[in-house]
């Protein structure tokens, strides 16, 4: 059973139609509403503004009309008599249904009207009218009408209010920072020292020293560390490979500290004698390498010293060694190298700045100013914190505020990605509901 809708409207000044009596019926406190399968209206008829003459009568009756016109039905009649009038339907009524009013000009004066018709679903949105009949004529569509109310019943359509969960970050106390990469650098055969001029070595020289310089002149960073790590390939006594990963890594870092004349504390050097995890890497993402799963199974078998384990590599598959010694290992023989760095705080202002240079300078409670810095929803808004959860992906908060914005902008499948990486979050039930939500009125 659908419930009352109460709808409550004031009837214009009606003109006169040419009709020989003057002022309007008003309608007040109108209400309409479906009680299993009947329409009832109800509302007050103020008559105090209409004068009628004695031998005149003239009859309202409210019509409610569909958005198809041919969907029109009518209420029942009120007839609103002078004196004459009255004292002739007092004698015979001639067949009359409605309800009679013997107006009383000059004196205030209402009608409480209640009628109900039978319920039609074109009916949960129509237009209630008051026509008004003098000539007794009987026609719809020629009387005066007055417009009472618009009734709509129809089921509102799902409204969704963005989201203002937004989460604070914590404030970043020290803005540590990391550039890193992997050089090539060649060496004559069992030899440690660099040559610049030898083969590649001064373009592989020139990714180390481009990124040190790239901190080194920025002056909003300090650099706190460079490490230095070197690696050799399998082939060959392990002993050996050791010898050669730890002098060729020093090599590398005494190289570094002539161009630059570091503090020795500011420099350090790693080494790992032969890169298995690299060779690893390489066979297990080689899907059209013979005899890859049995390769695996004896690069990664701990239980055999490293020579062991080369020496069974080179006895049971040659071939594959031989492409392996030829095409993979000299990627092996590389130092990784990291220059880390401070980077000093940023007023809004400025962070607005860096934002489009070097986000990377940013803390995530900085970028949560950015975005705040611009209108909410604005493409400038969403995309900060579209760039804050690229910049810190494993942080919860980053995260849910990035969900957050997403969400706003109706984007569900990011919105998603988000969400599953933002934790327990406070808030993160909210985005929940706020996504399934939209998820059912998209379809």
């Amino acid at each position: 059973m659908k419930s009352s809708i109460i709808l409550a409207a004031m009837l214009a000044s009606a003109a006169l139609h040419g009709h020989a009596y003057e002022g309007s019926v008003r309608a007040d406190s109108i209400e309409t509403g479906v009680v299993g399968d009947r329409f009832h209206l109800m509302m007050v008829m103020r008559l105090d503004s209409v004068e009628i003459e004695s031998n005149r009568r003239v009859i309202y009756t409210p019509v409610l009309v569909g958005e198809n016109p041919s969907d029109t039905v009518t209420f029942d009649e009120v007839m609103l008599t002078g004196r004459r009038q009255h004292i002739l339907y007092t004698r015979d009524s001639d067949g009359f249904e409605g309800t009679e009013v013997y107006r009383l000009n000059g004196r205030p004066q209402s009608v409480t009207y209640s009628s109900w018709v039978s319920y039609q679903p074109w009916m949960d949105y129509a237009t209630l009218y008051l026509t008004d009949d003098l000539c007794g004529c009987g026609n719809i569509l020629d009387r005066g009408r007055d417009l009472l109310t618009v009734i709509d019943r129809r089921p509102a359509e799902p409204v969704f209010t963005p989201l203002t969960c937004f989460i604070t970050p914590e404030v970043e106390a020290t803005k540590a920072r990391s550039e890193s990469g992997s050089a090539f650098i060649d060496f004559r055969v069992n030899r440690t020292e660099i040559r610049t001029d030898y083969r590649r070595n001064s373009t592989e020289l020139a990714k180390i020293t481009s990124t040190i310089d790239l901190v080194k002149n920025d002056p909003n960073v300090t650099i706190t560390g460079i490490g230095i790590h070197g690696y050799a390939s399998p082939e060959g006594s392990y002993a050996n490979n050791r010898r050669l990963a730890e002098g060729r890594a020093r090599s590398l870092a005494d190289y570094v500290k002539s161009l630059y004349h570091f503090d020795d504390n500011v420099i350090s050097v790693s080494s790992t004698p032969e890169d298995w995890e690299g060779l690893r890497r390489y066979v297990a993402d080689s899907v059209d390498i013979d005899n890859r799963e049995a390769i695996l199974a004896v690069i990664t078998d701990d239980t055999l010293e490293p020579d062991a384990r080369e020496w069974k590599l080179k006895k049971r598959f040659p071939a594959q060694y031989a492409f392996l010694l030829a095409d993979v290992y000299p990627a092996l023989r590389h130092s990784d190298y990291e220059v880390r760095y401070t980077v000093r705080p940023f007023s809004v202002e400025e962070a607005r700045e860096i934002f489009r240079t070097k986000p990377r300078q940013l803390s995530l409670r900085e970028l949560y100013m950015v975005a705040q810095s611009y209108p909410a929803g604005s493409d400038e808004f969403n995309e900060v914190f579209d760039v804050a959860a690229r910049l810190f992906p494993n942080d919860p908060v980053a995260n849910l505020n990035a969900a957050i914005s997403a969400v706003n902008r109706r984007d569900t499948v990011s919105a998603r990605r988000y969400l599953d990486k933002a934790g327990n979050q406070p808030g993160s039930e909210e985005v929940e509901a706020a996504i399934k939500f939209l998820s059912e009125i998209q379809k």
